[in-house]
């Protein structure tokens, strides 16, 4: 059984999909898995998918959608049927240095943490700038993007964390249903994940127009809906309004 299961939800990728699973493919570490999620991409991604999956025959997984439910649902398809001990999630149009995968295992198996968490490197037209991320709490509320970090499968299982339905800023309702559960955090600094910034991306086309505080209001009446934050700690209500104010 693979010790990583490496999920990849690919939407209109042909641009960067080589790209993206020659990283995968090329880590130092080898015991992983790549579960692909085509959500019914109109280019020549599923060829590509396939091109990989016959080469690496038992070592990836193609999924392919029948009709398009967006990339956070993508992804909750991939981790149904996840056995691995950890999980990471790269972007289609996104990639990762060799050692990647090895240094997040060091980090996890030398911390007791359910997910450990790192900076990231933006590729902007071949102009790298490195980010840090948020450190505490704030690696999941404030830095709530699912790349750039290692989970550990049975905490995310055990307690039923997964993608809401909304299609932008599925993330955010993410990163607020771990800090439910006092997920415990590990942050280190390494910048091995790149992120391609690609204007046609969800991310990339969004805008901060009164369309995203409405898709903002919908992720948090929807984990208003889903969890009772009255049995929190009146610091963790805080923690939550505070996510919802920075958002907007």
């Amino acid at each position: 059984m693979p010790k990583i299961s490496v999920i990849i939800p690919v939407y209109n990728a042909e641009k960067y999909l080589q790209r993206c699973l020659d990283s995968v493919f090329s880590q130092t570490y080898r015991a992983f898995e790549v579960i692909c999620v085509n959500d019914c991409s109109q280019d020549a991604s599923l060829s590509i998918l396939r091109k990989f999956e016959k080469k690496y025959s038992g070592k990836m997984i193609v999924i392919d959608n029948e009709k398009n439910i967006g990339q956070g649902l993508s992804r909750k398809t991939a981790m149904d049927i996840c056995k691995s001990e950890y999980i990471v999630f790269v972007d289609s149009d996104d990639y990762i240095a060799p050692e990647y995968l090895e240094t997040y295992v060091k980090e996890m198996e030398s911390h007791e943490c359910d997910v450990a968490v790192a900076g990231f490197t933006r590729d902007i037209a071949g102009v790298y700038r490195k980010k840090d991320a948020s450190t505490g709490v704030w690696s999941v509320l404030t830095y709530p993007i699912s790349c750039a970090k290692m989970f550990r499968t049975a905490f995310l299982k055990e307690n039923k964390i997964h993608y809401s339905d909304i299609r932008r800023g599925e993330d955010i309702y993410f990163g607020l249903s771990q800090f439910y559960h006092g997920i415990r955090i590990h942050n280190f600094n390494y910048y091995g994940y790149y992120y391609y910034l690609n204007r046609n991306s969800t991310t990339g086309s969004l805008t901060y127009d009164k369309e995203h505080e409405k898709d903002i209001a919908e992720i948090f009446d929807k984990f208003l809906r889903d969890y009772d934050i009255s049995k929190l700690s009146a610091y963790a209500r805080e923690c939550i309004e505070y996510t919802y104010l920075a958002n907007m």
